[in-house]
């Protein structure tokens, strides 16, 4: 994000970050009962951070693209 300030990107940029997630939390919300669920730790993270990640971020995510797809 700094980077991306101090080159003075002139598209929209945003970070998302949350605590306890790991790569795994961008995508989908996934059912606490996925049997599945415990993949996502294999790319950091704790179960309950990835969960909370993708019900967060995911709105968010398909937010942003829409306004940056159809300005």
């Amino acid at each position: 994000m700094a980077r991306l300030d101090k080159a003075h990107f002139r598209f929209r940029h945003e970070h998302l970050s949350y605590p306890d997630a790991g790569h795994a939390a961008f995508g989908a919300p996934i059912a606490a009962d996925n049997p599945r669920l415990q993949m996502l730790t294999q790319l950091g993270g704790t179960v309950a951070g990835n969960l909370a990640a993708r019900a967060d971020g995911w709105p968010k995510v398909l937010a942003f693209l829409k306004a940056a797809l159809h300005p």
